[in-house]
C-alpha cells in the first residue's frame, strides 16, 4: 500500500513539473483576441496584373498619421475583444490627412473572418476576410471587387 502512494505522489510531481515546462513564455501568441497594428500589405492576383505587388511595408507607420509629419502614410490599429472590435486607421495622400474609426462586431468560422461596423443609417456592413495566423503576425485576405485583386494585410500583434 505504501509503495502505491508513494508511486502515485512520485507519478503526480513528474506530471505537474511536466505541464509547468512545457508552458514556456517565449512561444508566440497565436491567440486572435488584443490589438493588432498594421505592418504590410500585398496585391496578388489582379485583373490588370500591373497592380501586383510583392509584400511592402511601405509608407506603413506604428503611429497615426497627420499631415505635419508625413507625406504619404497609412496606419491601422484592431482590436478584438470578444465578439467585438474597433479599428482606428488614419492616412496622409500628398500631406491630405483622413481618419476613421468603427466598432462592430465579428465572428470566425475556421478560417473565415467576418466584421460588421453599424452604418448611421442603422444598417450593418460586413466584410468577409479569410484570415491565418503565424507567430505574431495575423494575415487578414479579401478579394477587392473593383481591381479583382487578392488583397492581403499584415498586422503584429501588440
Amino acid at each position: 500500500m505504501y509503495v502505491m502512494v508513494r508511486l502515485k505522489f512520485t507519478f503526480a510531481i513528474v506530471t505537474s513539473a511536466l505541464i509547468i515546462i512545457s508552458c514556456s513564455k517565449d512561444e508566440p501568441d497565436t491567440t486572435f483576441e488584443g490589438t493588432w497594428l498594421y505592418s504590410a500589405s500585398e496585391k496578388r492576383n489582379c485583373s490588370d496584373t500591373e497592380k501586383n505587388s510583392g509584400k511592402s511595408n511601405e509608407f506603413i507607420f506604428s503611429t497615426p498619421c497627420n499631415s505635419e509629419a508625413r507625406f504619404l502614410c497609412s496606419y491601422e490599429k484592431f482590436v478584438f475583444n470578444g465578439t467585438t472590435y474597433s479599428r482606428n486607421s488614419s492616412s496622409t495622400l500628398f500631406a491630405i490627412p483622413i481618419s476613421s474609426n468603427d466598432r462592430g462586431d465579428f465572428t470566425i468560422s475556421g478560417s473565415s473572418l467576418t466584421i460588421c461596423k453599424e452604418l448611421s443609417s442603422g444598417e450593418q456592413e460586413c466584410k468577409d476576410m479569410e484570415y491565418s495566423i503565424s507567430g505574431n503576425t495575423m494575415s487578414l485576405a479579401y478579394k477587392n471587387a473593383e481591381t479583382g485583386c487578392l488583397e492581403i494585410n499584415y498586422y503584429s500583434k501588440q
